[in-house]
């Protein structure tokens, strides 16, 4: 009886000590026809200048929305924003 209640102990402290952190959603897990991830007013100021709408993945598996300007430079929302994109 003492020896199963030391297993069952060790059994449980060893199955907490193996469990992984949750991830996020990577862009595998991401449907094909979602919409870039952009809020409304990114996705306006990208349409104004001529820009068109996509999404990138970044190394920590987060996405974020992409501006691809008319001379070939891509730009974060973030940027586009504050204005730190240079000329378009």
């Amino acid at each position: 009886m003492r020896a199963a209640f030391w297993v069952g102990c060790a059994v449980l402290l060893l199955s907490a000590c193996s469990s992984e952190p949750v991830q996020q959603a990577t862009a595998a897990h991401v449907s094909p026809g979602m919409k870039a991830a952009m809020s409304s007013a990114g996705e306006a100021n990208c349409a104004m200048i001529g820009g068109s709408l996509s999404a990138a993945r970044q190394l920590d598996g987060s996405v974020i929305g992409m501006c691809a300007l008319p001379n070939g430079k891509r730009c974060s929302e973030q940027s586009l924003a504050a204005g730190s994109c240079g000329s378009y």
